[in-house]
């Protein structure tokens, strides 16, 4: 279960904070604390998809959701995060509907996405394969980035693309 989405759904707020120092305690002695996610930061951080994994594995049994900020508009990354344990996806830059529908499809599975499937730890190396696909669909958390002045004038038109579950604005990039 996404806790940080189900939240959103009930209107119920989720806490949450960002990770610019990628080490697994941090991570741990912040979801033992309550958080309901953890943003880990691959746009400004110094951060690996092994210190992705090594950081879902810390928080995970405490049910916090990690959500990745990544680096731009990047399905591939967006996948890889996704692979190695993510259960969602920050996507910095965002400034198109364009944009958005490209990563909302690009981190679901088919019929609702592109991504494609393999055996790994998003996908519980295979186990009840067809559940696991179908609730990765449902699960799956993706927000948006609105750090321009360009995306801003188009905020509307970003936000009402299916798929996407939250919307950040980028302050100081607006400043």
């Amino acid at each position: 279960m996404n806790k940080t989405k189900q939240k959103l759904k009930n209107n119920e707020t989720a806490l949450g904070g960002w990770m610019l120092i990628p080490h697994p305690a941090i991570a741990e002695l912040m979801a033992g604390e309550g958080f309901d996610w953890i943003a880990l930061d691959m746009e400004h951080a110094a951060v690996d998809l092994s210190v992705v994994e090594q950081i879902e594995r810390a928080v995970r049994p405490s049910g916090c959701d990690l959500l990745v900020r990544l680096d731009g508009v990047n399905p591939v990354l967006a996948k890889h995060v996704l692979d190695a344990g993510a259960k969602g996806v920050i996507v910095p830059s965002v400034m198109s509907a364009e944009d958005a529908d490209r990563m909302a499809t690009a981190v679901r599975y088919p019929p609702q996405g592109n991504r494609g499937t393999s055996l790994s730890r998003a996908l519980d190396y295979g186990r009840d394969f067809a559940d696991t696909i179908r609730r990765h669909n449902d699960e799956v958390f993706v927000a948006v980035m609105l750090e321009h002045v360009l995306a801003a004038e188009r905020a509307d038109e970003i936000l009402a693309r299916p798929g996407l579950d939250a919307a950040f604005i980028g302050p100081y990039d607006l400043s």
